[in-house]
């Protein structure tokens, strides 16, 4: 109960918190301690101390703690063993956090993938596939619930059975955005879970989302960035990865895209660059070598058509008007072989009517 009633002075930084267990080693025993030995704290403001004793005197928290254990919610926080290791490790640690489902495998390794709400047809498929090739190889993907560039890599990774977490700017309670409901339950039931350090019930707030991206970035082995505009909250992970001493990758686009200055700036000051899944899982120590004689495989079952039209489609969306004025097959012609290469999984129709490679051969 004490623990749930500290977690929710949401007033009081991550920072103050620390401070507080220091200076009482648990939260039973500063809800006891005196309104004198508040006031006498050297590191709190006035406000914080007020509403320190205030709290304790207004609200009813062992009723509240009751109600909450029957929510089929969980919670830990850093004075629980269960508290997840690689949050415990950072600056500003969170408190507390509250969580539907499961939390992430402190021993297993987690590969967060962020990117732009507003993302184009390629960055959906670069993070759709890159969640597709974590899920195989038993790596949870850690991103945020957002529309667009997160959403995809959850979606990517629950198509393949992978595990995949969220992290919420908002109570676990919350679906935000709400477009995403289907998406927030089927991640809970496919073994994954949701976050959040703030208590039940707290709605999303802008200023919530620069913060929780340390938790994203904390609970991952590396980063990986596959949009991102000049001016980004992607942007904002990659920092506090790289303050906290995670890799980042960053996906490349053209220099013209406004949707990759952000990932461009990132390789241009160091960060690895994201050419395809089979690389970065190789250079990351998942995969440990690279199958050449897959390669050849690939190109060996490409027919001498479908090699034609695969040296016309390239990473970026490739209409099918585009392939018929560039060849001269007859539509149905073209359809099939395009249907034929998508069944060998070496190209993917993403949107509609236009295609992309899927694999470097």
């Amino acid at each position: 109960m004490y623990r749930y009633w500290l977690s929710h002075l949401t007033e009081i930084s991550p920072g103050k918190k620390l401070y507080l267990l220091e200076q009482f080693h648990n939260a039973k025993e500063l809800f006891h301690t005196s309104e004198k030995q508040i006031m006498q704290l050297q590191g709190l403001s006035q406000a914080n101390k007020d509403m320190l004793i205030e709290s304790r005197r207004n609200t009813d928290w062992q009723r509240r703690w009751n109600i909450f254990l029957e929510s089929g919610l969980g919670f830990v926080t850093l004075e629980d063993d269960a508290f997840p290791i690689r949050l415990r490790e950072i600056a500003n640690a969170p408190y507390s956090i509250f969580y539907r489902g499961k939390l992430p495998d402190n021993l297993q390794y987690a590969v967060a993938v962020v990117g732009a709400r507003q993302r184009s047809a390629y960055g959906q498929m670069v993070a759709r596939m890159l969640g597709n090739a974590l899920a195989k190889e038993n790596v949870p993907v850690i991103s945020g619930l957002a529309l667009g560039i997160d959403a995809d890599a959850h979606k990517g990774c629950l198509e393949k059975n992978g595990k995949t977490f969220a992290v919420l700017g908002c109570g676990v309670d919350v679906i935000y955005p709400r477009s995403n409901r289907y998406l927030y339950e089927e991640l809970v039931q496919m073994g994954g879970g949701i976050l959040s350090e703030y208590p039940p019930g707290t709605p999303a707030q802008n200023y919530h989302f620069p913060m929780r991206n340390r938790i994203i970035s904390a609970l991952s082995n590396c980063i990986v960035v596959v949009e991102a505009r000049k001016k980004s909250g992607s942007l904002i992970t990659a920092d506090y990865a790289l303050e906290q001493g995670k890799d980042v990758y960053a996906v490349p686009g053209r220099v013209a895209d406004s949707l990759s200055e952000g990932c461009n700036q990132l390789i241009h000051d160091g960060c690895g660059i994201y050419i395809s899944a089979e690389d970065f899982l190789k250079d990351i120590g998942i995969l440990n070598h690279i199958s050449l004689s897959k390669r050849t495989d690939l190109k060996n079952i490409l027919e001498k058509e479908e090699r034609l039209l695969y040296s016309l489609i390239d990473f970026t969306p490739t209409s099918i008007g585009v392939l018929m004025q560039k060849t001269s097959f007859s539509f149905s012609d073209l359809l099939r072989y395009l249907e034929q290469m998508i069944e060998k999984e070496v190209i993917a129709e993403s949107p509609a009517n236009f295609f992309v490679r899927t694999k470097i051969l």
